[in-house]
């Protein structure tokens, strides 16, 4: 849910709920993004309500998640580089991953990735314009597609569509305790992806495999070393934000 509210601001979604249930004039981004939306608080209303009640909750939430199924399976090849779009695939790849297919999570996941990089929301010179609150929706959007994508490509034994030594971008930071959180986790989230990148790199694409075995002992200690840093980190962020 933290994911959601932050990933689709909250003072933009009732009126693309309206625009979509109540007049012609929405896109086909729109029409994913909220029934993505709907979908997840649905879900999650289901979860604190009553066990009447919950069962509608849940055949809303399944009906939304039909819907965006439908949308997405019409989208087209070619996508305009827009946030719109890259929020409807975003939405997409994390429906796919909660249905277990991450082959269709991976193709909605990569097309994210590459309308992200070619709008240079992965480089820190592309926001030099941007006002402070957009600035930081883009950084998170990226830093939610990177994560992702890591994740299923790892799964899949796929290179990564995104290589670290081409971002300059940095992590989302707060000084609103409502928000610091949410930027602690991402910036775990994050590290877990970029050691699962370095997984597929380091151990099991064609080259790394030709490797001798001392060789990828050595590598397998690194990342293990890397892993042992990032629970620290993670077991930290229960001392520094006050949940």
């Amino acid at each position: 849910m933290a994911w959601i509210y932050e990933l689709f601001p909250v003072n933009m979604f009732p009126e693309t709920c309206m625009r979509v249930y109540f007049s012609d004039d929405y896109t086909l981004a729109d029409f994913i993004i909220v029934n993505s939306g709907l979908h997840a608080l649905f879900w999650a209303q289901a979860h604190l309500t009553s066990t009447h009640d919950r069962e509608e909750y849940e055949k809303l939430s399944f009906d939304c998640a039909a819907n965006m199924g439908v949308a997405l399976a019409n989208l087209p090849l070619h996508l305009p580089a827009n946030t719109d779009y890259i929020m409807a695939l975003v939405s997409g790849a994390f429906y796919a991953v909660e249905l277990t297919k991450p082959t269709l999570g991976w193709v909605l996941i990569c097309k994210a990735s590459e309308l992200c990089q070619t709008l240079g929301y992965h480089r820190a010179e592309s926001y030099q314009a941007d006002r402070p609150d957009d600035a930081r929706h883009k950084q998170l959007l990226f830093w939610a597609i990177y994560t992702l994508e890591k994740g299923i490509s790892l799964r899949l034994g796929r290179c990564s569509t995104i290589q670290d030594y081409d971002i300059t971008v940095p992590h989302p930071v707060s000084d609103d305790p409502r928000r610091m959180a949410i930027c602690e986790f991402t910036t775990a989230w994050v590290e877990c992806a970029r050691i699962q990148g370095q997984i597929y790199e380091r151990l099991y694409c064609p080259e790394a495999i030709r490797q001798s075995e001392s060789t990828r002992r050595a590598r397998v200690q690194a990342l293990v070393e890397d892993l042992e840093k990032l629970e620290t980190y993670t077991t930290g962020i229960y001392v520094r934000i006050p949940f």
